[in-house]
């Protein structure tokens, strides 16, 4: 296991209520209709025996860290468990109804990096767009596979 420090901006959902006030590593802006956070956060590394331990790990995510309508309040939950917990990996053997595959748009520079993560159908396009962006830094898409709450997300076919 490995912990790494990151700054995080994704877009808040309003389904998901009202977003907590706003803290020295956190704050939703509004910018029209929509709202981003942005804050401050660790990627946990974590490194799987087998297909099967990561499986598990799916589920324990799914009964104890992840929010789901009619418990709003995450009774028995995890502190501060989220709507769409993001947990991924380069596996292609992930069970399909539980994984899905995306695309990681990776941009680094001096030992930095963005990741804006997009769908297959989409990945011709945000690359042209951030290679647009990013000039001369290269735009190298990963292929990775996540967890169906995180997909829900980034597709918008669902807030939970």
């Amino acid at each position: 296991m490995q912990l790494e420090p990151k700054i995080s901006i994704y877009e808040y959902l309003t389904e998901w209520g009202e977003p907590a006030p706003a803290t020295p590593t956190y704050e939703v802006r509004q910018y029209g209709d929509r709202y981003l956070v942005f804050t401050v956060e660790y990627d946990m590394q974590l490194e799987f025996g087998s297909r099967e331990d990561m499986i598990r790990f799916d589920q324990v995510v799914k009964d104890y860290a992840k929010k789901n309508e009619g418990n709003e309040e995450a009774a028995g939950l995890i502190y501060q468990s989220w709507w769409q917990p993001l947990y991924s990996t380069v596996r292609e053997d992930m069970p399909a109804e539980d994984f899905h595959q995306i695309v990681d748009c990776v941009i680094e520079k001096d030992g930095y990096s963005i990741h804006p993560f997009t769908t297959v159908e989409q990945k011709e396009q945000v690359v042209k767009a951030f290679q647009a962006l990013a000039g001369e830094l290269p735009v190298t898409p990963v292929d990775r596979w996540c967890n169906t709450a995180f997909y829900n997300y980034l597709t918008g076919a669902d807030y939970q």
